[in-house]
């Protein structure tokens, strides 16, 4: 992987982690209003779910295999 792509992956990854923080946010902030929607409160989890679950692959493809 050259340095194009890693600079590519690194400002997806820096795009994705503020869109999960965002997202971890707003679940906090729906679940103390009175009229929690659970419904709704699900799809965001599940959608950070999703982001982090990429952030994860996109690490391990930044992160070098090293042999022991």
């Amino acid at each position: 992987m050259n340095e194009i792509e890693k600079n590519h992956l690194v400002k997806i990854l820096a795009r994705l982690s503020q869109e999960h923080r965002d997202l971890k946010m707003a679940i906090i902030s729906i679940s103390q209003t009175e009229q929690t929607e659970p419904i709704k409160v699900q799809k965001l989890k599940n959608r950070r779910d999703q982001i982090k679950q990429v952030i994860e692959q996109l690490t391990e493809k930044l992160t070098p295999d090293i042999i022991a």
